[in-house]
């Protein structure tokens, strides 16, 4: 495949692709704070595929945001996701987009066509270990580069696509809001755990889903007790809509 490039000028417009726009988790936020620390001489667009909490995330950082509705049901409308690649194409081009970053995999397929067409190059940010389909290779494939979250899922997608475009990219995240609520949580002298914090706490942050395998965690409670029966566990994060039934599933496998 012929590499796409882009003339490099004052000022580039990068537009990053999102998968969903009802939640605002891990990846969503490390991508902004990855932004915030390297604009200069970029800027940036945030797409959201309609409107919800996560484009009011970004308008509320100060970021550009682009909220339309994508639709690819391949199988119930046949040629739709064709005619969607040339309208996004065409409206790459009247945004001056000069680039794409998909943050998470999931994105890919929503612009590995709507990009050559727009005769632009994308990237895909991939975070999970995805399956090694050969619709997978071909969409890692059709990248002109792939950032990987770390070494391992760097090493784990050598196989699937060609080396060179693999590039390992961590997750930058902004620990100063963070530490800032340590600190008065701290000064509050309250504590939410109700364990003893002379025994060791194991803890798993974040958004309560499949994906994070929070089951897994429980599950795997009994193996670290025989190793240290002091210890106590605590699941932190909550669940979208969708998996309110995962999250009642896990209280009662925490209960057994």
């Amino acid at each position: 495949m012929k590499k796409r490039t882009v003339a490099m000028q004052d000022t580039n417009t990068i537009l990053v692709a999102h998968p969903r726009p009802d939640i605002v988790s891990g990846a969503e936020l490390a991508i902004a704070d990855i932004v915030d620390k390297g604009r200069n001489g970029f800027r940036y667009v945030m797409f959201t595929p309609g409107e919800g909490v996560l484009a009011d995330h970004y308008r509320d950082r100060g970021y550009a945001v682009w909220a339309q509705k994508l639709e690819t049901k391949r199988r119930l409308f046949p040629g739709l996701h064709t005619v969607q690649s040339v309208y996004f194409a065409r409206k790459f081009r009247e945004r001056n987009i000069d680039a794409v970053l998909c943050n998470t995999f999931a994105v890919a397929s929503r612009v590995k066509t709507a990009c050559p067409m727009a005769k632009i190059p994308y990237a895909v940010y991939v975070r999970e270990y995805i399956s090694k389909t050969k619709s997978h290779r071909d969409m890692l494939g059709c990248a002109d580069m792939v950032f990987a979250v770390s070494k391992d899922v760097a090493d784990y997608l050598r196989d699937m696509v060609e080396p060179a475009k693999v590039v390992v990219a961590y997750d930058h995240l902004n620990a100063e809001p963070l530490l800032r609520r340590v600190e008065i949580h701290r000064n509050s002298r309250k504590r939410i755990v109700p364990f003893d914090p002379q025994h060791p706490i194991v803890g798993i942050v974040g958004r309560i889903t499949v994906y994070k395998q929070q089951d897994l965690f429980l599950r795997s409670i009994p193996y670290v007790l025989s190793e240290m029966p002091d210890a106590s566990f605590v699941v932190v994060g909550s669940a979208s809509k969708g998996e309110k039934d995962f999250e009642q599933s896990l209280k009662t496998l925490a209960r057994q």
